[in-house]
């Protein structure tokens, strides 16, 4: 048996804390970006390429394509929880369901990456013996109309400009 500093656990997971919270921002960022993208009908394709990476990428194309079209992990459990009537589900059925739909996971072992967010997720409650079923408040925020998102494109500067 290892013996791990209390202080240390609790650095740890305060670490796990902040890394869950900056992957949820990270997710919510990223629905609000297909929201965007698709209200202004923007191609993948066109969007500005990071600095080294050639615009022509095929791969980068194809893995920006899937994930604009994919929404995140965390949406896509609670919309099957609402297409269930937020019936408790157990994990196995949530995957099955998530592959049945479509939804791509990237990680070699779907079903540990699902278990593993399912309990970070802040949408759903757990119920006990891996029976999970979405919060009340996650099924009527996706069905309200989303409040209005403005995107700020940066103007050119002109050479003289500082």
């Amino acid at each position: 048996m290892i013996d791990i500093p209390h202080e240390v656990v609790q650095e740890l997971y305060a670490l796990s804390q902040q890394i869950r919270e900056h992957e949820e921002a990270i997710e919510t960022l990223r629905a609000k970006q297909v929201a965007v993208l698709a209200q202004l009908k923007v191609n993948p394709k066109d969007l500005p390429v990071a600095a080294g990476v050639s615009p022509g990428s095929r791969s980068l194309r194809r893995a920006a394509a899937k994930h604009l079209a994919q929404p995140t992990l965390n949406n896509a459990i609670v919309e099957i929880f609402r297409k269930n009537g937020n019936q408790p589900l157990h994990v196995r059925q949530i995957l099955e369901q998530l592959i049945q739909s479509g939804f791509a996971f990237h990680g070699q072992d779907p079903a540990k990456t699902l278990t593993i967010r399912i309990y970070q997720c802040r949408d759903v409650e757990r119920l006990g013996d891996g029976q999970f079923r979405a919060e009340p408040s996650a099924l009527t925020e996706a069905e309200q109309p989303s409040e209005h998102v403005t995107l700020e494109i940066p103007k050119k500067r002109s050479k003289g400009a500082t």
